[in-house]
């Protein structure tokens, strides 16, 4: 049964047992796309990870702002901010609200 006929069957509510064979077909082949796709890192992640490295290397036990991560490592405060985001999830940075003054609250980071 091809694809088309099978979507055919449904639309006409044709539902034999041929139907619910290719309907368990199809549902186990996409559960296995989705585990492969969950299972596996992205291209950002994978580019992000020595970057993520070298951020670790760079905190200390004093919160460090993004935007001096940033300008330490050569990034964007937005891309400094989400590598000391993916580090806080991983367990390997804490952060911290800290108040800089003339700014506002500001998130800095330690290392966790």
């Amino acid at each position: 049964m091809t694809y088309k006929e099978f979507l055919q069957a449904i639309i006409e509510g044709n539902l034999s047992e041929d139907v619910q064979a290719k309907a368990q077909t199809e549902l186990e082949k996409m559960e296995l796309a989705n585990e492969r796709r969950r299972n596996s890192p992205t291209k950002a992640q994978i580019e992000n990870a020595p970057l993520a490295d070298a951020m670790h290397e760079i905190l200390t036990d004093e919160p460090l702002l993004t935007t001096d991560l940033a300008a330490a490592m050569d990034l964007s405060t937005s891309k400094a901010s989400a590598i000391a985001r993916l580090l806080e999830k991983e367990g390997r940075a804490v952060s911290h609200d800290i108040i800089v003054p003339k700014v506002g609250l500001r998130k800095g980071y330690t290392r966790g």
